[in-house]
């Protein structure tokens, strides 16, 4: 018989991440740690979105998103809002080890790295954002919420 379920838990380094006031043709960047403790045999998937575009204090200008997508991240070409993901056990080869970067999807939580198989310790992943406004962006702080999903591989 299939042997199925088990459990999963979260947590991250940091409630926040603060990459600073945004200057034109100055990428700047942070990082969050998610680690995930589960007994499930299958492994688990860590799921990231974003509530809104990477927003201004002005609560009206946004900066663009990166173009490439999850399923095919891209070499940082600026500018823009995104995420790479920089270590991690069995991280796919798709990151670059941290240098290839994707939007982040809003409001639809997306699989960005999976372990297939049990783990017998925490597993840490550390994703890396970068934003870059350009020189006709306006300067200051930006702001959104990412949301961290950790899910038993079925």
């Amino acid at each position: 018989p299939a042997i199925t379920g088990g459990s999963v838990s979260l947590s991250l380094d940091s409630g926040a991440v603060d990459v600073g006031a945004l200057n034109p043709g100055t990428p700047v960047s942070g990082t969050t740690t998610a680690t995930v403790i589960t007994d499930a045999p299958s492994g688990y998937q860590l799921l990231l979105e974003k509530t809104q575009a990477f927003t201004h204090t002005d609560g009206a200008t946004t900066l663009v998103d990166v173009s490439s997508a999850i399923a095919s991240p891209a070499a940082w070409s600026g500018p823009g809002f995104g995420f790479t993901v920089s270590s991690g056990t069995t991280l796919e080869a798709k990151w670059g080890s941290g240098t290839k970067f994707a939007a982040l999807p809003t409001l639809a939580p997306t699989s960005v790295h999976a372990v297939s198989q049990s783990i017998s310790a925490p597993d840490a992943t550390t994703v890396r954002y970068q934003a870059e406004a350009s020189s006709s962006q306006r300067p200051g702080r930006y702001t959104t919420l990412v949301t961290f999903i950790a899910t038993i591989q079925p």
